[in-house]
Formats: C-alpha cells, structure tokens, sequence
C-alpha cells in the first residue's frame, strides 16, 4: 500500500516529497508494495504537458550551450578498478560518500529503505557495488529506464540533491574523491530524465536548478577536458606532423650521404682491389723469397750438422770429448744414496740426512776446446757449478765455500744472507757476476790446451779467468746441490755453438798463450 502521506492526494495534485511515500510508488520499492502513479485530469494532463515542455526547453538550451553531449566522455569511463575497491573497502563510509552511493544503489534497483530503520542499510548499498557485473551495469545503464520512475527522480531529487542536506560536489570530492564519478553519473541520468515531467510533479523547481546547474558545471568541465584534449591532440599531430617532415628531410639526407657513401666505397673497393693485386705480387716475390732462402738455411743446417758430426767424431777419435765427461759420477760420490741421477742430470730430492753434496762427472777433460751448459731446472738455494782438478771432493764433507776450483757462486736466495753472486777460485771471491735464477742456464767456455775459462750466463759474459798452473791435471766439472729438490743438468754443445762475444773473451784471455805440453 502507499504511504499514509499519500493517502490524501487528489487527481492532479503533486506527488507526495516524503522519501517513504515516494519509493512505495517507486518501481524500486521493496516486496509488498504497490506502485502508484498519480491520475491527473484532463485539464492537470494539459498543463502537465505544458510543464513538460517548458522543462524539455530549458534541458534542451543547456545541451545547445554545450554543444553534441554524445561527444562528452561518459562519467564512469575512467574509473578503476582500485578506486571502486576503495569504495567497497568502507565499513562506516562518511554520510557524503554513503548519500552518493545509495543513490547509484537506487537508479540501479536496489533495495528501499529498511522498514525498521527508515533508511538504506550500507550492506545493502554494499551487494550493489561488490556485484561482478557493476560497472558494467552503471556504464550501459539507460536514461529511459530512469524516465519511467518519477517517483525515484523525484525521491533522489528532493533528498539528495535538494535541501539543507543536498549533496555538492565540493562535499563529495572532500570526503572521497573515489565517489566523485558515480556523483557526476546520478547528475546526468536525473538530468537527463528531468525534462519529461513537469516541475511540480517531479523534482521541484529548487532540485531542477540545482540539477541544471550541476550538469552544466559537469558539461562544461567535460567538455573544456574534451577541448584540451582535442588541442594537445591537434598540436601532438602537428608535432608528429613536423616530426615527419624532419624525418623525411633526414631520410633524403641520409639518402644522398648513402649515396654519397657508395660512391666513396666504390671508389675505396677499387683501390682496396688494386692495392691487394700490389700486396698479392709483393707476397708471392716474398714467398719465393722465402723459399729460395728456407732451402739456403735448410742446406746450411745440414752443412752445420754434418760438421758438428765430423767435429764431433774428429774429438772422439782424438780422444778430445767422451760423453762421460758430462754424466755424473754416483759411484764414486759417498752420499749417491742421497742422489737421483741420470746421465747428465742430477736430483736432490731430500735434505733429511745431508745439507748439501758436490756432484762430479765420471770423466775428465784433459784436452781441447769445449762448450758446456748447466741448466738449472730446479734451484732452491745456493748453487756452485764449474771446473775442479780435485775430485775427492765429491760428497758433503766439502762446503760450496771451501771447494777447490773455478766456479760460478749463483748467490743466496735468502733476503737477509751476504752472499753475492760472484767468480769463486779456491775458495776467493775475484769477481761479482749476476745472479742466477731457477731456469737460468750458465755456460762454461773452456780451452784445456790453454788452460782459460768463460763463464756465461744465459748467453752473457759474466767473467774470464786463468786456470793456474797451467798443466795438464784433469779438469772435472762439478755442481754444489744443497737445497731440497735442486735439479742441475749438464750437457756439452760444439764450440762453435758458443757466443760470440764468448770465443772473443777467452781469445783475449789465452790467445797469446802457448798450448801446454
């Protein structure tokens, strides 16, 4: 039934403003109650035509003012999806947010106010907006559903948009900028369905202004939005306009320097060819070059090998050279136990039980001219290599300094020690020489006729000395090994390998002297 404010109401007269009497007659009104559109006589039909029309004027000269609405952005579109969970996020919304939102719940179908209450519960208002068709819902929403619910209009009107309680867009926007949308959504749908009933009947002259007012503010907004859009839009294509016409003043640029560019690789290819037909022939003379002077180096190393051969053999037959002048001697050394020798190399594995041992070779030289090398493989403290008469010194009773002979003193490795490399004759220092590293090879330069000596390292003169007296005794070569692991190799190359700055020192040393007898 209707309300009893409406009890009273007579063919023609206004519909009741009470929001209870107004959603009875609402189609919106919940179960049970009956919807009650007002009889109006013919001469109330009439004028409300009249109304009718006025008000369609009035809706119709605010839309010319603005120009085609249909070109306005709806209110909604750019509404997300946060902004919407922000709304349905709310327990206790504030009462300008709840007011914006009942309405959107109303238009949309939603439940009246509670019987026992008298208003619209927020869960309510909450089953509207958390449905997963919502937004579609109020997007696609259509204003003549509104237009057959002037009961509703009028209801939203009265209390919402009217009065001392009347929402604004200033409220709205202060309590939750979220709801500032749906505001502008329920403005335009009542505006838009305004103008189809007179001012008395629906809405009220006082809501009407408002309304108006409020979709024309929101018209005018949209569409100075619109404008500025259009401008930046107008002037981002003459941007892109201008962007174009540089790019294609670029691309002809770039064109004539292509061009520009093939021509100079043109022109660079050809030379390149020509230069690379130079370069080929230069090449190609080179290599026979090459050849022609391989096979001379070829022949000439085996001219070099057949008389490193024949000297060789010539020293054998002579009695000169005997590989056994440079292998070392284990059987007659007292500490070979402590020693790994084989043939020219010697180890010294382990310091345990000897600090030290003085390594002899099996044979003598006793005459001619001789080459020799001790490659240090391994060198891990001091070092004594060269040539003795004396070997009973074989073994560890003779310290690298007492030795009698003629060596090189490789230096103490030790930061703190006072050994310095040098020339060692019978236990005196007569000249610094370098040090000598691990890898270092030191040569020995010997003329046993002459009785003289070079010593080398690494190819360089480091010192000449005399081995007096000159006689015919035995001259051995011996290594001092005393640290553990030492690896010394000994191994015995032609004279005429050995440097030539070397054979110059030992000429000088001994040129003028007789051979001894």
């Amino acid at each position: 039934m209707a309300p009893a404010c409406c009890s009273t109401s007579r063919p023609g007269q206004a519909l009741c403003t009470t929001l209870p009497c107004q959603l009875a007659q609402s189609p919106i009104a919940g179960p049970g109650a009956m919807a009650v559109e007002p009889q109006l006589s013919a001469g109330g039909r009439m004028a409300a035509a009249a109304a009718a029309e006025v008000g369609c004027q009035v809706f119709v000269e605010v839309q010319r003012a603005w120009g085609d609405t249909d070109a306005v952005p709806h209110p909604l579109r750019d509404i997300t999806d946060l902004e919407l969970e922000e709304i349905r996020q709310l327990k206790h919304p504030p009462e300008t947010v709840s007011r914006v939102m009942e309405c959107v719940h109303l238009i949309l179908g939603g439940e009246g106010p509670s019987r026992s209450t008298g208003s619209i519960e927020w869960i309510a208002v909450l089953r509207t907006v958390v449905r997963t068709d919502f937004l579609r819902r109020v997007r696609h929403f259509d204003v003549a559903e509104l237009r057959e619910r002037p009961a509703l209009v009028d209801c939203i009107c009265r209390d919402y948009l009217a009065g001392p309680r009347a929402l604004k867009p200033d409220r709205v926007r202060h309590a939750s900028r979220a709801v500032v949308a749906f505001f502008g959504w329920t403005v335009a749908l009542i505006a838009g369905a305004l103008p189809v009933w007179p001012v008395e009947e629906v809405g009220g002259a006082e809501a009407r202004r408002e309304v108006f007012r409020l979709e024309a503010e929101r018209l005018e907004a949209a569409l100075q939005a619109r404008q500025r859009e259009e401008a930046q839009l107008a002037a981002a294509r003459r941007e892109e306009a201008k962007q174009q016409e540089a790019k294609r003043k670029e691309a002809e640029r770039e064109e004539a320097a292509r061009q520009a560019a093939e021509r100079e690789e043109a022109a660079r290819r050809e030379a390149e060819e020509q230069e690379v037909a130079r370069q080929e022939e230069k090449e190609r003379q080179a290599a026979e070059e090459g050849r022609r002077l391989a096979e001379q180096e070829r022949l000439e190393a085996l001219a070099r090998k057949k008389r490193k051969e024949e000297e060789a053999l010539e020293a054998e037959k002579a009695g000169i050279f005997s590989p056994e002048m440079c292998f070392w001697d284990t059987v007659g050394n007292p500490e070979r136990k402590f020693l790994e020798v084989e043939e020219g190399a010697v180890k010294f594995p382990h310091a345990d039980f000897v600090t030290c041992c003085n390594v002899l070779t099996r044979e003598p030289v006793r005459r001619g001219g001789h080459f020799f090398e001790f490659m240090m493989h391994r060198l891990g403290g001091e070092q004594w290599c060269g040539v003795t008469t004396d070997n009973t010194q074989a073994g560890m009773r003779v310290s690298g300094w007492n030795l009698k002979g003629w060596s090189y003193y490789s230096g103490n490795r030790e930061a703190n020690s006072n050994g310095r490399p040098a020339l060692h004759v019978n236990k005196k220092v007569v000249q610094s020489f370098a040090h000598v590293l691990e890898g270092d090879i030191v040569g020995v330069l010997l003329d046993a006729d002459r009785r003289g000596l070079v010593f080398l390292r690494n190819d360089d003169v480091q010192g000449v000395c005399e081995l007096l007296p000159r006689n015919r005794s035995p001259l051995f070569l011996f290594t001092h090994v005393g640290a553990e692991g030492d690896h010394v190799e000994v191994r015995r190359l032609p004279p005429s390998q050995a440097p030539r700055n070397a054979v110059v020192a030992l000429e000088q040393l001994v040129g003028h002297i007789a051979p001894v007898q």
